[in-house]
């Protein structure tokens, strides 16, 4: 969370939370692929079991809306 208090502007925040929740997720084997957009990267993510596919699917929108 400091990480995030440090960012200035939403669009930085959206993007550094994107950020982190890759990295998170390539930790327990599933890695963004280099020509994955965000949106199709969390259609792949969803289907995992014991995940909040709506939050991972709003912050991929958030993400795509501010590249």
């Amino acid at each position: 969370m400091r990480r995030q208090q440090r960012r200035s502007t939403p669009t930085d925040r959206i993007l550094g939370l994107w950020s982190e929740a890759t990295s998170l997720l390539g930790l327990f084997g599933v890695r963004r692929r280099t020509d994955e957009t965000p949106l199709e990267y969390a259609a792949r993510v969803v289907r995992l079991p014991d995940l909040e596919s709506h939050d991972v699917e709003r912050l991929a929108d958030l993400a795509t809306k501010a590249m």
